[in-house]
């Protein structure tokens, strides 16, 4: 019975609670055919390449509350729908040298390339996104999630290497490329070596870039709900975007790049290269949140979309129980949800969406992909390598190492409809920085013996972190948890320590044409640091754990070992 008297069946198809779970079933195509050749002189290559990927998505031992409280039935396993992406490039290199009176003939080489971008997103079954939808992540809606996009983009590009002594080569290059939704761009590059002897160089690299948008960035639409939560994720190229001020939609990112480094090569068979490096980004791509709450801790019974109870809970818009409304409380970004639909209308279970009670407790946070961030990441690389030769054949060997740092430049401010909200909190520009590992160390030995080749690597992750909010704990909680002051509020660390991955390859070439492989990647089942124990078990007994066992983020992810095998044939 709930506290005003209501049979918990009536709200509720699991009592006791449960556990919904997602899954997906995912299909790749890709095909590559090139001609290449020599004309006049012009070396040139001719080549398309298509690749497609769909994924059929599920949710499992869920509930749909809005059927259940219209039916008193609902099924528990739903089709959630299908998102797909295609991809079709063809391009034409040709190139060309010239005796212009230097050390060495110029190289001239330029290009064409048309590609055709395509995403989309399928619509569930109805029985996934009717009313409040799948319970913990509700199908895609043809109201507001689902559709179809393209684009073409075509590029031209210019390229000049020239060789003024025999120890100094400079390489100049520009492209230019125009994009069918949001115009065109054009970057270039200036390269330079220069050998000291014959076994040192310097080398160094001024370039601009960018990066458009991926049509999944840009397009991508979805929900995904808990028990007193719910979070939308906007396309930023949507009318609701626009509504919060985002008018403008997904802008490319640029950058600016400069790079100087060594080349070492002592005696024949190794070669070490040092490269320092610096990457500005201007309107870096980044995914943002948004917050808004409802309700108030007086209230008598939650919407049926929720089907949860708790008349002890402090007003949301306070979540951390302080008595002071928290800055994230922003009632306008909820009204511009339900305007488009994205998390229902007021009292109108039937509703896409569902029911949005404004007495029920309700914690909903929006997520978009935005430019508002600019950032500079500086690093340095070290690679060598070195061959040795047997009698039985030979062992290449591989050393590399990096380390990098990302620092936040600037963020841009939130548009005004969001009544000062920040674009980004001091912790979510702190995980910006932190959430990458500081080193990686990657080290490998190719073994060729006859028709067989064996591939060994081991990949060494440095540690990384990102800060959670642990405000909302009692102290018994944060007296077990590594916390931070950060402004004025108070975080604990996620840490993920150094990582180990080995990953063995072992192949059989018995033609020219055809390789046989079989391998297998974390072949000693590496994982990621769990979520730290006080708060896993803390939310285990209030019966609120959302949190996954393994920490997200890291490169090594928590699926454990893979096998896999591969036949390839060239033709």
């Amino acid at each position: 019975m709930t506290a005003d008297g209501t049979p918990e069946y009536l709200i509720n198809k699991y009592p006791a609670g449960f556990n919904p779970m997602e899954k997906s079933e995912e299909d790749d195509v890709s095909l590559t055919l090139g001609l290449a050749g020599e004309n006049e002189g012009w070396l040139w290559d001719l080549a398309t390449v298509y690749g497609s990927n769909e994924m059929d998505v599920y949710t499992t031992n869920s509930m749909n509350f809005t059927l259940w409280n219209e039916t008193g039935q609902s099924q528990e396993n739903f089709y959630d729908g299908t998102y797909w992406a295609k991809q079709w490039t063809t391009s034409l290199d040709a190139s060309k040298e010239y005796d212009i009176g230097l050390a060495a003939p110029m190289t001239f080489a330029t290009g064409l390339e048309y590609r055709k971008d395509e995403y989309g997103i399928k619509p569930g079954e109805p029985a996934s996104y009717y009313g409040a939808g799948a319970s913990s992540f509700p199908g895609y809606n043809p109201a507001t999630n689902t559709g179809s996009y393209d684009r073409n983009s075509y590029a031209t590009f210019l390229n000049f290497i020239f060789v003024p002594t025999n120890d100094w080569l400079v390489d100049v290059a520009v492209r230019y490329e125009d994009y069918s939704d949001f115009g065109n761009e054009t970057v270039g590059k200036i390269t330079t070596r220069y050998d000291f002897t014959d076994s040192l160089a310097v080398r160094g690299t001024v370039s601009t870039g960018f990066r458009a948008p991926t049509l999944g960035e840009g397009f991508y639409s979805a929900v995904n709900v808990g028990p007193t939560s719910a979070s939308p994720q906007l396309q930023p190229n949507s009318a609701a975007a626009a509504e919060l001020g985002f008018g403008a939609g997904l802008q490319p990112e640029t950058s600016e790049n400069i790079s100087i480094g060594l080349v070492f090569t002592p005696f024949r068979g190794l070669t070490s290269t040092i490269d320092a490096y610096q990457i500005d980004i201007s309107d870096r791509i980044q995914r943002g949140s948004f917050s808004f709450s409802t309700g108030q801790g007086t209230n008598t019974i939650t919407g049926r979309t929720t089907g949860s109870y708790n008349s002890q809970l402090p007003d949301p818009a306070d979540t951390n129980g302080d008595g002071t409304p928290d800055a994230s409380f922003n009632e306008a970004l909820g009204q511009a949800l339900v305007k488009f639909g994205y998390i229902g209308v007021w009292n109108d279970p039937a509703a896409p969406g569902g029911s949005l009670d404004p007495s029920a407790r309700a914690s909903i946070s929006v997520s978009m992909f935005n430019n508002s961030l600019d950032t500079r990441t500086t690093g340095v690389d070290w690679v060598t390598t070195y061959s040795t030769g047997f009698d039985w054949g030979s062992i290449d060997w591989t050393v590399a190492a990096n380390y990098n740092k990302t620092e936040v430049l600037d963020t841009k401010a939130a548009p005004a409809s969001l009544g000062g909200a920040t674009m980004y909190s001091l912790s979510g520009l702190s995980n910006i920085e932190t959430n990458s590992p500081e080193y990686r160390i990657n080290l490998g030995a190719r073994i060729s013996v006859g028709d067989f080749t064996i591939n060994i690597r081991e990949n060494i992750y440095g540690p990384q972190y990102t800060l959670s909010s642990a405000s909302s704990y009692p102290l018994s909680v944060r007296n077990e948890l590594d916390l931070v002051t950060l402004g004025s509020g108070l975080y604990y660390k996620n840490q993920i320590n150094e990582l180990y991955m080995t990953n063995v390859e072992v192949s059989y070439t018995p033609t020219d044409s055809l390789r046989l492989s079989l391998g297998m990647d974390n072949i000693f089942n590496e994982y990621p640091d769990k979520t730290p124990s006080a708060i896993w078990d803390y939310n285990q007994e209030r019966y609120a754990n959302t949190s996954r066992a393994y920490l997200t983020g890291s490169p090594v992810g928590f699926f454990g070992s893979r096998w896999f095998a591969k036949l390839g044939y060239d033709f």
